[in-house]
């Protein structure tokens, strides 16, 4: 009989309380702004009260040691950016640039002051939240259309246009391979599509939007977030209003793959289409190694798939409901039209993954109208549509981002009640890992869990086909396997591959009108995280345990 590792990691967990959280982070870039030199404003002047005016203006005054419009060194300011999310921002850059009767000098594209000077001379509306509980403090870098546009019209028919610019970072040494987290203290306000006042062809376009990119010294791009003001249809990059947010690096909530063959890379932090919007700044930008140094064999966080429309999940009438895809429901008598949602969910996994549904009632059999087919089996799903069609705190896997995997035994039995033929029965399994120069490994993901009824999940480890139950996880709270209610969860857990040359997981999920299971960013990597590692006295305490139970601490060959 094999035995691993991972048995008495779990027993450890159990019996000392052991916590299992992401890699401890290594930090590789740090930037708080403090450096840049700062000097007299501009257009934001002392008269009689602070107020936005051309430099030559009779009776005010320049404020000292407040803004500068030159960034610390190695950064860089781009103010003619043309393109968002691959596709042309509406216009080029930020209109005006260099005009001095034309848009506030101080926040024209990114630049650098004082946040008391930004919300003070700004009128605050909001700004004086930054760093009340985030780090923010002294000097940050800010995008403000809302105050650029204070100076000169911006429907001039020369200079009209809306805002888009980045903020570059140095170059820093990544690890090829590895995941890095990216965290930094943010402020945002969100304003959309309200601009009429520009009047000709650019009639409420503005939809002031965000995306941090990280490019390599291969060439290649990717990007780490996106969010956008669009809250006026189901737009699952919408963000609100976030005036004082922390997004910790450690923590893995933004991240990047570095490509293996990469040495280098750089940051940029894109805000654009935003016409007399709010604003985006930023403070305390930091890059981690989060794979505690040790080389990754495994990373997937779903959003190499392609999504494609809803079927089941239908709209109608600004609501959704599961319908059968025949293009119309039967409300009280009345028939209405139903659209797919675009851009939803996938059956079709990363390369080399699989799933198995043979157990599910209907799974694959073309029934449109019996169960949700989106949840007939494992799904890959954009987490806000997922959140927004089952709701019930769904929305609260904010440990995810983007593409998430789903097995919903909940939403699978709203069409048709499969569940009284059985029930949604559904493995995932990754792509083979190569482990062959491995001994200890690290397992870990984020979990979103909702225990019900009969519900139970399992993750098994193959070691050249040979199975390892590493999570065994039920509904019934008088059950030793019980596991609580956990919508945002780190799971991780150690294994010995000493002996073996491949690593499979096979993620397993049973449910009837239940609840559900939904993951993100799984990875595997070499040796053991310090975080998953008890203290020595624990493991002292952990060795007579293991003595006496009889328990292998190594895998027997």
């Amino acid at each position: 009989m094999k035995r691993h590792l991972a048995w008495y990691c779990c027993l450890v967990a159990l019996v000392l309380g052991l916590h299992t959280t992401k890699a401890s982070a290594q930090v590789i870039f740090f930037e708080d702004f403090e450096g840049a030199v700062l000097g007299n404003s501009v257009n934001e002047r002392i008269g009689t009260s602070i107020a936005e005016r051309v430099a030559t203006e009779p009776n005010t005054s320049a404020i000292p040691g407040v803004w500068s419009s030159t960034a610390p060194a190695g950064w860089t300011v781009d103010k003619a950016v043309d393109t968002y999310r691959g596709a042309p921002t509406v216009t080029v850059g930020v209109p005006g640039v260099g005009l001095a009767d034309y848009g506030v000098d101080e926040w024209e594209g990114w630049n650098f002051a004082r946040l008391d000077f930004w919300s003070t001379a700004a009128g605050d509306q909001d700004r004086s939240q930054f760093g009340t509980t985030s780090n923010a403090s002294g000097t940050v870098a800010i995008a403000d259309p809302d105050e650029y546009f204070d100076l000169g019209s911006q429907n001039d028919a020369v200079n009209g246009g809306y805002y888009s610019t980045a903020l570059i970072t140095p170059s820093f040494q990544v690890n090829g391979g590895t995941l890095h987290g990216v965290g930094f203290d943010s402020s945002w306000r969100p304003e959309a599509f309200d601009d009429s006042a520009l009047g000709g062809t650019l009639v409420d376009l503005n939809n002031q939007s965000v995306e941090i990119v990280a490019t390599f010294d291969n060439g290649t791009s990717v990007e780490v977030a996106a969010w956008d003001s669009d809250n006026s249809t189901n737009d699952p990059e919408f963000k609100d209003n976030a005036q004082d947010q922390h997004f910790d690096a450690g923590s893995g909530t933004l991240a990047f793959v570095a490509p293996a063959d990469a040495t280098s890379a750089t940051l940029s932090f894109k805000i654009a289409n935003a016409a007399n919007d709010w604003w985006w700044a930023i403070d305390n930008v930091e890059v981690a190694d989060i794979t505690g140094g040790t080389g990754q064999k495994l990373f997937e966080d779903f959003e190499g798939v392609t999504l494609g429309d809803s079927v089941n999940e239908r709209i109608t009438a600004g609501s959704s409901l599961e319908a059968a895809s025949d293009g119309t429901t039967s409300i009280l008598g009345t028939e209405y039209p139903t659209t797919s949602r675009e851009n939803a969910f996938t059956h079709t996994f990363p390369t080399g993954w699989s799933t198995d549904n043979a157990g599910t009632p209907g799974a694959g059999g073309g029934d449109d109208g019996f169960g949700v087919l989106e949840w007939e089996q494992w799904s890959i799903a954009e987490q806000g549509f997922w959140a927004e069609v089952g709701g019930s705190t769904r929305n609260g896997f904010t440990k995810a981002t983007g593409n998430v995997a789903v097995a919903d035994g909940d939403e699978w039995d709203d069409l048709g009640d499969p569940g009284d033929q059985g029930d949604l029965t559904t493995l995932m399994k990754t792509s083979p890992i190569d482990v062959s120069a491995e001994g200890i490994v690290t397992i870990d993901f984020d979990s979103s869990w909702r225990p019900e009824d009969s519900q139970e999940v399992t993750l098994i480890a193959y070691l050249d086909g040979s199975p390892t139950e590493l999570l065994h996880w039920v509904s019934d709270s008088q059950d030793p396997n019980y596991h609580g209610t956990n919508v945002n969860e780190d799971v991780g857990f150690l294994l010995d591959t000493t002996g073996a040359s491949m690593l499979e997981l096979e993620f397993g999920y049973v449910g009837n009108d239940d609840w559900w299971w939904a993951i993100d960013n799984v990875r595997v990597q070499s040796g053991a995280i310090p975080s998953l590692v008890p203290e020595p006295s624990s493991i002292a305490m952990l060795g007579l345990l293991l003595g006496g139970l009889g328990i292998a601490t190594r895998r027997r060959r």
